[in-house]
Formats: structure tokens, sequence, C-alpha cells
């Protein structure tokens, strides 16, 4: 299903977005675009069953639990001309060491972003009830 961009954001699709500024800045710019249209087309590949709810700017995308929240609980950005990401997410309130603490994670390749998409949405507990992340997590090993 689609990744379907927060509605406060207007109607334009991720995919939309990222197709208008990709006609925008320099070089580089347009090359982290691209990456991030890669992101979208991941993120709408391995999710068949669920509709994720996210936000955007330039270079990020938010995923968000449910359309009438407004915070990030996972975060993915791209970092440069290399098709490289960092994934982050939000610690859960029961053991973060302070309110709205996050994790960031190292650079990943395109190849393993979606173990990585995986490990932040699960680890962040905002996905606990979804059946499909749940055997996306367990399919892949983590």
């Amino acid at each position: 299903m689609p990744l379907e961009r927060i509605p406060y954001q207007g109607v334009e699709t991720f995919l939309e977005f990222y197709k208008k500024n990709a006609t925008m800045g320099d070089e580089l710019f347009h090359k982290k675009t691209e990456h991030m249209t890669n992101a979208v087309h991941l993120i709408n590949k391995i999710f068949t069953e669920t509709v994720l709810y996210g936000e955007t700017s330039h270079l990020r995308i938010g995923l968000i639990p449910n359309e009438t929240e407004n915070q990030p609980k996972v975060r993915i950005a791209n970092i440069g001309f290399k098709e490289y990401y960092y994934v982050s997410y939000e610690i859960p309130k029961e053991i973060a060491p302070w309110d709205h603490a996050w994790v960031e994670g190292k650079q990943v390749s395109f190849e393993e972003l979606e173990k990585y998409i995986l490990l932040a949405m699960k680890k962040s507990e905002a996905w606990d009830e979804n059946p499909e992340l749940n055997k996306l997590y367990a399919k892949n090993g983590l």
C-alpha cells in the first residue's frame, strides 16, 4: 500500500513531492531527491497490507503510526551522492532517558535499508499491534 503523507501536509503524495523537488537545487540535491524517491518505492514494496503515514521535509521521511498523530517515530534521511541513509527512531517513553530521546543508526546502504526500517519501527514500539510488521520482522530474522 502506498506511503501516505499526513493530512496537514496537503494532498501531494510523497512521489509527487519528490518529483517536484527534483527540479530544484544543485546536482547534489537532485541526487538526494532521487534517493528519497527510491526509499518511498521501497517502503511501498515492503508494506503491501498496511497504510503507513508520514511527513516529509526535503531529504527526510518521518514515519508516523497513524493519520491523527503529528510526531514521527521513525526517520529516514539521505546523506549524500551515494545512496546511503540514516535511520533513527524515538525510544519508547517507558525506557527513554529523557522525553523524546532518539536512537540514530549508522549510515546504511539502500540494500540494508529495509532491515533498518523494520528494526526502527519495531524498536520504537509505535507499530506493536501491526501484524504485517510483526510478520516481516520475523521473516527477516530480526
